[in-house]
């Protein structure tokens, strides 16, 4: 199952929608990056709930705050 979550971008005042891997790795979905957390925590509650299907299937969401 995938795991969802918004997280700071490094070295940016920006955030990002990615999955968390088996070792607790980050895998970037989105295509952009967000100027606030709660847009891209909201892009990963969406993409949980499955909203966005023909990016990646539903999962699980972590709140990474």
């Amino acid at each position: 199952m995938n795991k969802y979550v918004a997280i700071p971008v490094p070295n940016s005042n920006q955030y990002r929608a990615c999955t968390i891997g088996p070792c607790g790795d980050f895998h970037i979905l989105s295509c952009r990056d967000f100027d606030t957390w709660t847009e891209a925590d909201q892009v990963a509650r969406d993409l949980a709930t499955g909203k966005y299907p023909n990016i990646a299937p539903s999962g699980e969401y972590v709140n990474m705050r």
